[in-house]
Protein backbone atom coordinates (compact mmCIF):
# COMPACT_ATOMS: atom_id res chain seq x y z
CA UNK A 1 0.00 0.00 0.00
CA UNK A 2 2.84 2.37 0.85
CA UNK A 3 4.37 2.00 -2.63
CA UNK A 4 0.98 2.65 -4.23
CA UNK A 5 0.52 5.83 -2.19
CA UNK A 6 4.05 6.97 -3.06
CA UNK A 7 3.25 6.42 -6.74
CA UNK A 8 0.05 8.47 -6.35
CA UNK A 9 2.12 11.30 -4.89
CA UNK A 10 4.54 11.18 -7.84
CA UNK A 11 1.91 11.17 -10.61
CA UNK A 12 -0.41 13.78 -9.10
CA UNK A 13 0.83 17.36 -9.13
CA UNK A 14 -0.52 20.09 -6.90
CA UNK A 15 -3.03 21.86 -9.14
CA UNK A 16 -3.12 25.64 -9.49
CA UNK A 17 -6.30 26.09 -7.43
CA UNK A 18 -4.84 24.09 -4.51
CA UNK A 19 -1.51 25.93 -4.72
CA UNK A 20 -3.34 29.27 -4.71
CA UNK A 21 -5.42 28.17 -1.73
CA UNK A 22 -2.32 27.22 0.25
CA UNK A 23 -0.35 30.33 -0.69
CA UNK A 24 -3.35 32.50 0.19
CA UNK A 25 -3.33 31.05 3.68
CA UNK A 26 0.33 31.75 4.31
CA UNK A 27 2.07 28.61 3.11
CA UNK A 28 5.41 29.18 1.43
CA UNK A 29 6.25 27.51 -1.88
CA UNK A 30 9.31 25.95 -0.28
CA UNK A 31 7.18 24.35 2.44
CA UNK A 32 4.66 23.05 -0.09
CA UNK A 33 7.46 21.37 -2.02
CA UNK A 34 9.24 20.07 1.10
CA UNK A 35 6.05 18.49 2.42
CA UNK A 36 5.23 16.88 -0.92
CA UNK A 37 1.66 18.20 -1.05
CA UNK A 38 -0.38 17.15 -4.07
CA UNK A 39 -3.93 17.17 -5.37
CA UNK A 40 -5.47 13.69 -5.33
CA UNK A 41 -6.58 12.57 -8.80
CA UNK A 42 -7.52 8.91 -9.10
CA UNK A 43 -7.80 9.19 -12.89
CA UNK A 44 -4.01 9.61 -13.13
CA UNK A 45 -3.29 6.27 -11.48
CA UNK A 46 -2.84 3.35 -13.86
CA UNK A 47 -2.88 0.65 -11.19
CA UNK A 48 -5.56 -0.53 -8.81
CA UNK A 49 -5.22 0.07 -5.09
CA UNK A 50 -3.78 -3.04 -3.39
CA UNK A 51 -5.91 -2.58 -0.26
CA UNK A 52 -9.55 -3.66 -0.59
CA UNK A 53 -10.44 -2.02 2.75
CA UNK A 54 -9.13 1.36 1.52
CA UNK A 55 -11.19 1.02 -1.68
CA UNK A 56 -14.31 -0.02 0.22
CA UNK A 57 -14.04 3.12 2.37
CA UNK A 58 -12.78 5.66 -0.17
CA UNK A 59 -13.85 4.34 -3.57
CA UNK A 60 -11.89 2.97 -6.50
CA UNK A 61 -8.31 4.30 -6.30
CA UNK A 62 -9.49 6.69 -3.56
CA UNK A 63 -11.84 8.59 -5.90
CA UNK A 64 -13.64 10.13 -2.89
CA UNK A 65 -10.48 12.22 -2.38
CA UNK A 66 -10.40 13.58 -5.95
CA UNK A 67 -9.68 17.30 -5.97
CA UNK A 68 -8.55 17.36 -2.33
CA UNK A 69 -5.11 18.41 -1.14
CA UNK A 70 -3.23 15.35 0.07
CA UNK A 71 -0.65 15.69 2.82
CA UNK A 72 1.74 12.75 3.14
CA UNK A 73 2.42 11.82 6.77
CA UNK A 74 5.72 10.26 7.77
CA UNK A 75 7.18 8.99 11.02
CA UNK A 76 10.45 10.46 12.31
CA UNK A 77 12.23 7.48 10.70
CA UNK A 78 10.75 8.36 7.30
CA UNK A 79 8.13 5.63 7.03
CA UNK A 80 4.65 6.43 5.76
CA UNK A 81 2.08 6.53 8.55
CA UNK A 82 -0.68 5.39 6.17
CA UNK A 83 -0.61 1.67 5.50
Amino acid sequence: MQKWLEKMQKVCPLDDDSRGYLLGRGARSSDIERLGLFTWDSDLMDSECPDPVFESKYGEKGCHFDGMIAIPCYSPSGLSLIH
